[in-house]
């Protein structure tokens, strides 16, 4: 995949859309390159972004939501942050890649979790992108006890990815957990 493939999934859909295409389409190529730098084996793929690529939900998503799976193994932001930078060299891109480890109480539960946000920009994207495309991975290192998991294979950019996730009664487990504890910052994706 390159650059020129991100541009044709964006020039693939309607204009109001094409921004979102892009960024499926980037989103796509960065699960390729963390499954080539053994990023993926100790997370688990949950959330939106999930439901849409593994199966197959019919709405553009924003972010990237994984769980640990590994509680003997240490969640090391840094080689997150070094992959996805270098993924985006290889694109010819402008990144601006920022992490942080955060730790939060949300719906009386403690929540141990890092961030990465990454902005890439390039005079390509300008015409559905103007500000480039922002996409943001989070990794919660408290999941829940006891979800089941799966492997699920996508094929992307004529490569096989095996990406770690959670069955989908337990996807939609999590987004009613959302729905039913995000009272502060509720989203009408959440619903969808």
């Amino acid at each position: 995949m390159n650059l020129d493939t991100i541009v044709a999934a964006a020039k693939a859909v309607k204009l109001p859309l094409r921004g979102h295409a892009a960024k499926e389409a980037l989103q796509r190529y960065l699960l390729t390159q963390l499954q080539n730098d053994g990023l993926l084996i100790d997370v688990g793929f949950i959330g939106g972004t999930a439901l849409r690529l593994l199966h197959r939900l019919p709405r553009y998503s924003e972010d990237f939501d994984f769980i640990w799976k590994n509680p003997a193994a240490e969640a090391n932001l840094g080689k997150w942050v070094k992959s996805l930078e270098r993924a985006l060299r290889k694109l010819d891109v402008v990144a601006h890649v920022h992490s942080k480890r955060l730790e939060k109480e949300d719906a009386k539960v403690r929540k141990r979790f890092f961030v990465v946000y990454l902005l890439a920009e390039s005079p390509a994207f300008r015409p559905f992108a103007e500000r480039g495309l922002q996409i943001s991975f989070e990794i919660d290192l408290d999941p829940p006890a006891h979800t089941e998991g799966e492997t699920k294979t996508l094929t992307i950019g004529g490569n096989q990815v095996t990406i770690p996730t959670l069955t989908l009664p337990a996807l939609m487990a999590g987004k009613l957990h959302i729905l039913l504890t995000r009272r502060d910052r509720e989203k009408g994706r959440d619903w969808f």
